[in-house]
């Protein structure tokens, strides 16, 4: 996650510069205060934990994943801390302590499943993700979605992988679909599959 909380990073401090150059906030100079938990998600608590109670910050931008966020959450809840949260999230979650800056599955993949069903003629849906909170989180509203709209889901796959390729292609044979592996992601990522029409 180091790639994409960078540009979280850079961007807070780049903002924080300027805001100083205005003066800072009533009169007052921002001091950033930079901790990197290491995509180590129960360290994303001791870390809120130490921003709130030793360094004494007054808000926290940070997080990128629904898992940094869940880990972070108890301690901002127990310390009245304020995080705000860059990204889309799953829903489902509401606290006073957190202002979700993302859209969530309301905001964003139901208006694209209306817009492939009502604009596309899309008739069934394949629902990917791999195994962990956002996706499945949002596999589940879009699967509840689209049964209340009578779309059938041909396919629902939590853990995308090499080794679920094989099983997707039998699952997937003769429903117009073609499931394929192109490249890899990493090693220890996982794979990536594509899917095509036929």
């Amino acid at each position: 996650m180091a790639i994409s909380e960078t540009t979280l990073k850079d961007t807070v401090l780049m903002l924080v510069e300027q805001q100083n150059a205005k003066g800072g906030v009533l009169g007052c100079e921002i001091e950033a205060v930079v901790v990197d938990p290491a995509s180590d998600w129960p360290l994303f608590a001791e870390k809120a934990r130490e921003l709130l109670t030793v360094s004494e910050v007054d808000v926290i931008f940070g997080s990128w994943t629904s898992v940094s966020r869940k880990s972070a959450l108890p301690v901002l809840e127990e310390l009245n801390g304020l995080m705000f949260y860059p990204v889309q999230y799953e829903g489902e979650e509401s606290s006073k302590n957190v202002f979700y800056t993302g859209a969530a599955p309301n905001q964003q993949a139901i208006p694209a499943v209306d817009y492939f069903v009502e604009e596309l003629g899309v008739e069934s849906f394949a629902l990917l993700g791999t195994d962990y909170v956002y996706p499945r989180t949002t596999n589940n509203i879009l699967d509840a979605y689209l049964k209340s709209k009578a779309s059938p889901t041909i396919s629902w796959c939590s853990t995308v992988t090499r080794c679920a390729c094989r099983s997707l292609r039998r699952r997937w044979s003769g429903s117009g679909f073609c499931a394929r592996c192109p490249f890899d992601v990493g090693r220890g990522r996982g794979r990536r599959l594509a899917l095509s029409c036929r």
